[in-house]
């Protein structure tokens, strides 16, 4: 398989990155020791309170992210990626550095016109298993058409 025709089927139009339920419950669950380590830790009381407060709030940003993720479409096109936002539009930067790829986890920095290096991941429940697995390879190729 050529990477020409590799991607000539949906991950021509960009992959659709949906909510990632199962990681969410995992960092929920995971919260709750930390809160209680947060609280029963010897502190004064207004630094338990503090400590617990920074936990959850944490804990629900991310599980928010997780569920209602920003990026709802992402397209990569040799260094390229494109990504596309449910509330900001659209945007486009290159890909810096090596990407990150696992069975469970892609992962990549990247700039954009004038901007610092950012970051964007995904689960591997945030997509089809298909688009998944298309995305890991542009990933690992480093090109995608």
């Amino acid at each position: 398989m050529t990477s020409e025709h590799a991607f000539s089927g949906p991950g021509a139009d960009g992959w659709r990155i949906g909510p990632a339920t199962g990681p969410a419950a995992l960092v929920g669950i995971l919260a709750v020791p930390s809160a209680a380590a947060a609280w029963f830790n010897g502190l004064p009381w207004p630094l338990r309170t503090a400590a617990l407060l920074l936990v959850v709030a944490l804990a629900a940003r991310a599980i928010k992210q997780l569920l209602f993720p920003q990026t709802v479409r992402i397209k990569i096109s040799g260094p390229t990626v494109c990504f596309e936002s449910a509330g900001h539009g659209s945007g486009t930067g290159t890909i810096a550095g090596t990407p990150f790829v696992s069975p469970f986890y892609a992962g990549f920095s990247w700039t954009g016109q004038g901007r610092l290096r950012r970051s964007f991941g995904v689960f591997r429940a945030q997509m089809n298993e298909r688009d998944y697995r298309h995305l890991c390879v542009a990933l690992r190729m480093g090109q995608v058409s």
